[in-house]
């Protein structure tokens, strides 16, 4: 593991509270370049939560593209979807918080996108309750498909708008420099956009983030900040990482993301970057692994 400053044990980190909680990126971060957990970390991961840790995830994804890795890894605590515009309990089946754009905002964003997404080789995806749509079935929204496991249909963007009032993100694809341009020009309206890869751009209700939603989590379960490593790769994740006392950028990360951090992986996400993460939180454990009793 490479870091910023020397990990060793407890006494020289200062850190008093063990780190019981992981909360981990998904894509780029979790997942290799195949979309894929590889076993040795899925195993690991078990370990893990057998000896009394906690692990979870903070994705862009849907619930119905998480659910998966969910299942995989028989997530039980509290998940963070839509970069924190849901928070989800696995238990339940239920979600609990929910945040949506502005209808405003909504309406705003699609004129921008009418206007400039043809010309910019944009397409415009609106997440309303658990589906996805957008006004074109594109190649790049097939690859998008193919990507995250999903079914985008198609809509009209009459009928978007109509939905306008519960719409938890919007999100946009196309090539890096069109994405920069409209960020730039969507700046002006109270929201938060965040390039979460190099040709997507998600927009977010004000005020929503992974860390934001980390907060919120923290809080639902009545433990401590301290508690919990938080680990990414791009920006989506940079207000997360910066939030926790342990944050973790894998070595693929963004260079804004591996600045935020207090440790910098020497793995990258196709070399399991988080059997690292995994071995330093249960170096803050006491001598015995576990909880007492474990």
């Amino acid at each position: 593991m490479l870091n910023k400053q020397p990990i060793p044990s407890n006494q020289q980190t200062g850190q008093s509270i063990p780190i019981r909680w992981i909360v981990s990126d998904l894509d780029g971060t979790l997942l290799d370049s195949r979309q894929q957990i590889p076993p040795e970390l899925v195993r690991r991961i078990a370990r893990f939560t057998q000896s009394g840790g906690r692990f979870t995830f903070a994705t862009g994804r849907t619930l119905s593209a998480a659910m998966p890795f969910i299942s995989l890894l028989q997530v039980t605590s509290p998940v963070i979807l839509f970069n924190g515009a849901r928070i989800y309990d696995p238990v339940s089946g239920t979600y609990l918080t929910e945040h949506y754009l502005e209808p405003a905002a909504v309406r705003h964003v699609m004129r921008m996108y009418e206007e400039a997404g043809t010309a910019g080789h944009l397409d415009l995806l609106l997440f309303h309750q658990e589906g996805i749509f957008s006004t074109a079935i594109s190649e790049q929204v097939k690859q998008q498909m193919r990507k995250d496991g999903v079914v985008i249909e198609k809509a009209s963007p009459l009928w978007m708008e109509s939905i306008s009032g519960k719409v938890t993100k919007l999100m946009l694809l196309g090539p890096e420099a069109e994405i920069i341009s409209f960020q730039i020009a969507a700046s002006a309206i109270p929201l938060n956009t965040v390039q979460s890869e190099r040709q997507l751009l998600e927009v977010l209700p004000s005020g929503i983030n992974k860390s934001i939603a980390l907060s919120a989590m923290i809080r639902l379960v009545g433990a401590e900040a301290d508690g919990f490593a938080a680990v990414g790769d791009n920006l989506n994740d940079l207000e997360m990482i910066g939030s926790v006392r342990n944050g973790f950028a894998v070595a693929n990360a963004n260079p804004v993301v591996k600045a935020a951090a207090a440790h910098v992986l020497a793995r990258s996400n196709e070399k399991s970057a988080l059997l690292d993460v995994i071995d330093f939180a249960e170096s803050t454990w006491p001598s015995g692994h576990g909880w007492p009793g474990t």
